[in-house]
């Protein structure tokens, strides 16, 4: 293990600052991660390309960071790459990561992983490779909150406390 490895808590803190609205004085911690194969750096970094936060937008580097993310397990980087697929009118592929995304979170969900639950939330409100069903949705929110997903709380907090909201009407 090199030593760019073996303090992760440097990648957190360059993520958590990237997403905090902060991407150019991230960027070279970031991609020196991901350049190292750690997948969620690699992740991000698709992202940013993806975007153009930090660096310029690019597409086909956004589409070669996720799928490294994707092939190292990294199930977000599935479901992007899904959706690029999806918007390309490749369904064919879109269909193919959309099911390794749901069968990896699905996995993490059995290890308690609430983010994993979350995205299984969010697959199920949105369509994405299942049938939409809020009855699930609902369900794996639940279980994303008591694992600790303060994202899945807040969500929850936001159903219940709007009426008006379409995943109050369709969960409550």
């Amino acid at each position: 293990m090199n030593a760019l490895n073996s303090d992760l808590g440097d990648l957190r803190q360059a993520i958590n600052a990237y997403y905090a609205g902060k991407p150019e004085a991230t960027i070279d911690v970031i991609r020196a991660f991901a350049d190292s194969g750690e997948h969620k750096a690699e992740f991000v970094l698709g992202e940013a390309y993806s975007d153009g936060r930090g660096v310029v937008q690019n597409k086909e580097l956004s589409l070669y960071w996720y799928e490294r993310s994707y092939k190292r397990g990294n199930a977000q980087a599935a479901i992007y790459l899904a959706f690029h697929y999806e918007e390309i009118n490749e369904r064919a592929l879109s269909n193919r990561y959309y099911a390794v995304a749901l069968e990896r979170f699905r996995q993490e969900a059995k290890s308690n992983d609430g983010e994993a639950m979350r995205w299984l939330a969010m697959c199920y409100m949105n369509g994405w490779g299942v049938a939409r069903d809020y009855d699930k949705m609902y369900q794996w929110l639940v279980a994303a909150s008591a694992a600790g997903c303060k994202l899945a709380t807040a969500e929850l907090t936001e159903i219940h406390n709007n009426p008006e909201s379409k995943w109050h009407k369709k969960s409550c």
